[in-house]
């Protein structure tokens, strides 16, 4: 690799420059954003389903709701943003989907 364009767009080719570069790039893509972030946003758009409804879309889904659509996938068919198939995640349900619910 001969260099990097960081954020700014210098062309920066140090070993050392081109590592700072890329553990800041990794390291903002990687970090979530706070949900605070969106508060103003969030103010100005009126509420258009009702609390009964909001507390239905926003319950913990169950095992069920989960396992069912991923068991009638394709298992070797479009991986998600992860690179995970859903053959991955047949294979290793039992160890991973206390982590998947609670996600």
């Amino acid at each position: 690799m001969v260099g990097l364009h960081d954020k700014t767009d210098t062309w920066v080719t140090g070993e050392k420059e081109m590592e700072k570069v890329a553990v800041e790039y990794f390291s903002d893509l990687f970090t979530t954003t706070s949900l605070d972030d969106f508060t103003d946003i969030l103010d100005g758009i009126p509420a258009v389903i009702s609390g009964t409804d909001n507390a239905f879309l926003t319950r913990p889904a169950s095992e069920e709701e989960v396992r069912a659509p991923l068991f009638l996938m394709n298992p070797e068919k479009a991986p998600g943003p992860d690179g995970m198939t859903a053959l991955f995640f047949r294979k290793s349900w039992p160890l991973i989907k206390k982590d998947i619910l609670v996600y």
